[in-house]
């Protein structure tokens, strides 16, 4: 978030003040809310599953904040550790992904936010998921990606790693259909996303989206993160309204520009404020999102007892 959005962000302060109250618990029919009551982590903009602390979740902050992540366990309410990450600057980090790659577990964290779609390439640090008991490290990044997009600079707040494929997966935010694109993580830091295809699946907002949140329901289908299952057969989409999950088949050649073709399956979310985050857990049996406005909520589901199909009647049309 950045200048283009304080007004934006302004306006949503000032409908909170007016009456606007947080997500309670008893209004949560499916699934578990958390609180994450700590002020370090006061603007979550990126999620990823623990692979080496399961359960727990890796968290950073938006833009103009310190370059370092967070470990936090929703169970208790704690962050169970604070990372600096050396060789990293922090200009608008708008996600991040946790994966296994040559049996190693890493994390890999997207400065990739261009609110003014200006920036003649965006970067992106990897490192190998810190460990160890210490509450405060300091983790050096192994390699800093330099990323352009064929057809020039866009906003983009969802990122996924295929590592199977070895496969960087972005997804832009302002363009709609949202426009999805693919670029190596092997051959060399700097990397070219190449257009894959559009998400044209993803629901329009309705006129009661609208209607309950003058603000974000018109920007209901807005991507603001992406995450790939660990068994690498699904992709999950989170927007500001609800997350959704796509289907690898065989005959999509590990191309999820044609997966994204076909309808999801939907996950219905509570509407936090402002859902910035999303992820699998780390063994891919529930999706986690989380609110980047304060109090930061996040919402644990389980796969199997909230999906549904979008029907074709409420897809995104392309301009």
């Amino acid at each position: 978030m950045l200048i283009q959005d304080l007004f934006f962000s302004a306006c949503v302060y000032l409908s909170l003040c007016d009456g606007s109250e947080p997500i309670s618990p008893e209004s949560v029919d499916h699934g578990q809310l958390y609180n994450l009551t700590s002020r370090e982590v006061a603007e979550t903009s990126g999620m990823a599953a623990s692979r080496l602390q399961p359960g727990e979740l890796w968290l950073h902050n938006d833009s103009g904040n310190d370059a370092k992540l967070y470990r936090f366990d929703p169970s208790n309410d704690k962050l169970t550790k604070t990372v600096s990450l050396n060789g990293a600057e922090s200009d608008d980090w708008e996600d991040m992904a946790s994966f296994q790659w040559d049996g190693k577990n890493w994390l890999l964290v997207a400065d990739v936010g261009d609110n003014f779609s200006n920036k003649q390439h965006v970067q992106l640090y990897l490192l190998p998921e810190p460990n160890g008991t210490a509450e405060e490290q300091q983790v050096d990044v192994v390699t800093t990606y330099t990323l352009r997009f064929e057809d020039g600079p866009r906003d983009c707040e969802a990122i996924a790693v295929d590592p199977d494929r070895q496969r960087l997966w972005l997804l832009s935010k302002r363009d709609k259909p949202g426009r999805l694109y693919s670029a190596p993580l092997d051959q060399g830091s700097d990397i070219f996303a190449t257009f894959a295809g559009e998400a044209i699946t993803i629901p329009e907002p309705t006129a009661d989206d609208i209607e309950q949140d003058p603000w974000y329901g018109g920007r209901r289908w807005q991507a603001s993160a992406m995450d790939i299952s660990p068994d690498g057969q699904q992709l999950l989409i989170t927007t500001y309204k609800d997350s959704y999950i796509y289907q690898l088949q065989a005959s999509d050649q590990g191309n999820w520009g044609i997966a994204i073709s076909r309808p999801p399956l939907v996950v219905d979310t509570p509407q936090l404020m402002q859902t910035e985050a999303g992820a699998f857990s780390h063994d891919g049996e529930h999706v986690w999102v989380a609110s980047e406005q304060l109090p930061t909520q996040l919402f644990q589901t389980q796969l199997t007892k909230t999906t549904s199909t979008v029907s074709r009647d409420t897809l995104s049309k392309p301009r």
